[in-house]
């Protein structure tokens, strides 16, 4: 935290005299539409408008104990490159993201800024993280054909009160999971999206919070895309292990999918 001080000096009839003003703020490192390598600092909070993207071949790490802070609609963006967040197990070493609205009211409040997207990702880890308030807390589109681990791995990571999914799989992404807690969304904790891979052990995925009792756990292996034509993708691993999956609703595991002859 710091003050910001200044004044407004006003000259009336001959005479001068000085308003004083002072602002409490916190110093930040701003992120704008930027490219981002090496290793974040974590000695002040991250504050994302728009985008921050890590490019293709690129590779960022943000350490332990760092707190993002993202803008209305805007998301951390892995575009073939490669993301690693390496949180810790204590409280204040766990990496952080947010809402950028710090007053009590937006504590709780879903949907402040879209999430962290990866596409076509190089293979990416994620540990010792909160990710909260957004819109897709993580998604996934797509693999890196030259990945030979998952596109993702996240352990040991609570993701909660998202507008829309908790992780969110598309179209070939591939991803592990270990001690997860997924729960408070407002549609699906994890939802699978024309065809993609999922092996999770020891994870809890929570439908409770959502809207309309929606299912925890949601496979869908096809998408009509905006050119009409529909998609089919496979899903050659889907493996859950030593895990909860529950909610309010009567079904928490759904299934929608059908083969390239319409089975």
């Amino acid at each position: 935290p710091l003050i910001v001080e200044d004044s407004i000096r006003f000259l009336t009839n001959g005479e001068t005299q000085h308003v004083l003003l002072a602002a409490w703020g916190q110093d930040a490192y701003f992120h704008y539409q930027d490219l981002n390598e090496g290793v974040w600092p974590n000695d002040k909070p991250h504050v994302i408008y728009d985008y921050a993207a890590v490019d293709s071949a690129k590779t960022l790490e943000i350490q332990a104990g760092t707190r993002i802070h993202l803008h209305k609609n805007s998301l951390l963006f892995v575009y073939k490159g490669t993301l690693n967040i390496n949180g810790g197990a204590a409280e204040q070493d766990k990496v952080v993201f947010e809402g950028d609205r710090l007053e009590p009211f937006y504590e709780d409040v879903k949907g402040q800024y879209y999430g962290i997207y990866f596409q076509e990702a190089r293979s990416s880890t994620i540990d010792h993280a909160i990710i909260k308030n957004g819109t897709a807390g993580i998604h996934v589109f797509g693999d890196d054909p030259n990945n030979t681990d998952y596109t993702l791995r996240v352990t040991n990571t609570e993701i909660f009160n998202h507008s829309s999914y908790g992780i969110f799989n598309y179209s070939g992404g591939r991803i592990y999971g270990e001690n997860l807690l997924v729960h408070n969304n407002n549609q699906y904790a994890f939802f699978l999206l024309e065809g993609a891979d999922y092996n999770f052990r020891h994870c809890q995925f929570l439908g409770i919070g959502t809207d309309g009792n929606q299912p925890a756990f949601a496979i869908k292996n096809y998408f009509t895309r905006t050119d009409g034509i529909t998609y089919i993708g496979s899903v050659d691993t889907g493996k859950v292990y030593n895990s909860i999956i529950y909610g309010s609703g009567e079904s928490q595991i759904v299934y929608d999918t059908f083969t390239n002859n319409g089975a």
